[in-house]
């Protein structure tokens, strides 16, 4: 199953992901705790790519209908601010790594996140290609011990891959996202149509 065919299974995307022009692809995801899963849905299934992921917070005005393509009939904030965030992340390639950016309509808000955010970053980026390959596999079998077996190794040397990998603290920081996001979303929802994008580069 594609990525994008999961992430409409687990009902954290309300639509396919759709290429855009400068080989970027965007969606809409479900609700704010969704923004932190399909980030770290994206981080496992492109690598070894670290690519750079822009969340735009705001109202979508419309919505393609089932034959249109989300970047030809979407408009709104939402996908402004998603694409400012790529923006942002291209801007500061040079000066030192940031994969993920979030942009929303209060300054405050935008802080919290990307608080946060710079955080998950700076550990995944000193997770080693090994220690991704563990944890690709303890995430798809749900099980350190099958993923041992899975791997060809002990459970110990598993367990020790993910601890070096900050592997629980990169989970943790990203049910924190999820909450924080959660509670800013109450903080802002007076308009109904309000909603998240996640826009995506490589």
């Amino acid at each position: 199953m594609s990525l994008s065919g999961r992430h409409l299974v687990e009902r954290w995307i309300d639509v396919p992901y759709t290429i855009t022009a400068w080989d970027e692809f965007q969606t809409v995801v479900t609700g704010p705790r969704e923004v932190a899963r399909v980030i770290w849905g994206l981080r496992l299934g492109f690598f070894p790519m670290h690519v750079r992921i822009g969340v735009g917070r705001g109202s979508i005005t419309s919505m393609p209908e089932a034959h249109e393509a989300l970047n030809a009939a979407g408009s709104g904030p939402a996908f402004g601010r998603a694409r400012e965030a790529i923006e942002v992340l291209k801007r500061r390639a040079g000066k030192y790594p940031v994969l993920t950016c979030f942009r929303g309509a209060e300054p405050n808000d935008e802080a919290v996140a990307n608080g946060i955010l710079r955080t998950i970053d700076t550990l995944l980026l000193r997770i080693s290609r090994r220690q991704w390959e563990t944890i690709l596999e303890v995430e798809r079998l749900s099980a350190q011990e099958r993923a041992a077996v899975a791997l060809g190794v002990d459970a110990s040397t598993v367990s020790r891959s993910l601890r070096r990998a900050a592997y629980w603290q990169v989970k943790d920081a990203f049910d924190l996202l999820g909450a924080a996001l959660d509670v800013l979303d109450h903080r802002v929802r007076r308009d109904a149509s309000s909603a998240g994008c996640t826009e995506v580069s490589q």
